[in-house]
């Protein structure tokens, strides 16, 4: 591709692109290539994701190093993420505890509160699941920002964008989402690890995935860091 990239084997493939894993030919590094096709219906959406991404300096979200384009196709060269998506990681666990569960989502927290925070424009991630989110030896990294998107004072208008089972209710009622639909998105991935969880471990997080994950938004925790406060209490107590 281009004279830089060699195309190796196709590792992923939504509604909006598929996904390659490439050779750098002259660095003799691993390059993730996300392709997206231009007559797609969600190109305005997806190219976003190119200007979000060029700006984010995160340990815990890939590095975007190029965009190319030919007649029909963008092509993003982002950073390749080693490792195992969390989806795939809880398949092959008999049982989790509270501290484990907990250790990761903070990492998830700690990417999110950084989107969140962000200068000049606050961004809302919009899409977690366990498939979005990669473990690596202890780091945890977020994936695909396809429709991440920038937040005003009146929240995001796009509303239709998310995945069933994850997405905050409000994405599906017409009103304009805010940063309480990543909220929503944590408490799901904390329900989600807490499924393989003994009972008496997933009761300590009840609390904190029911209010994360409540249907009326003002009745979530109002920002990330709440959320982060409350996890570091579950820890404080397992070491008391």
């Amino acid at each position: 591709m281009f004279g830089k990239y060699y195309i190796i084997s196709k590792i992923g493939k939504g509604t909006s692109c598929d996904v390659y894993l490439a050779e750098h030919l002259k660095l003799k590094a691993y390059r993730a290539v996300k392709c997206i096709n231009k007559v797609h219906a969600m190109q305005p959406q997806l190219l976003l994701e190119i200007d979000i991404l060029k700006n984010l300096k995160h340990p815990g979200i890939p590095i975007i190093y190029d965009v190319e384009e030919d007649d029909t196709t963008y092509y993003i060269i982002e950073e390749y993420i080693q490792g195992q998506s969390l989806g795939a990681y809880m398949l092959h666990q008999d049982r989790i505890s509270a501290e484990q569960a907990v250790h990761i989502v903070l990492q998830v927290c700690n990417i999110l509160k950084y989107l969140h925070e962000h200068k000049p424009k606050a961004i809302i991630y919009q899409d977690l699941k366990p498939e979005h989110i990669i473990l690596y030896e202890k780091q945890i990294f977020l994936i695909d920002f396809g429709i991440s998107s920038y937040i005003t004072s009146k929240g995001n208008a796009f509303q239709s964008f998310g995945t069933q089972g994850y997405a905050a209710p409000e994405k599906y009622q017409g009103i304009p989402c805010d940063i309480r639909a990543d909220i929503y998105g944590i408490g799901k991935i904390l329900e989600f690890i807490a499924a393989k969880m003994p009972k008496q471990e997933s009761q300590i997080l009840k609390p904190i995935i029911w209010k994360a994950t409540a249907y009326a938004r003002e009745n979530r925790y109002p920002s990330v860091e709440i959320l982060m406060q409350a996890l570091k209490q579950i820890l404080r107590l397992k070491h008391t």
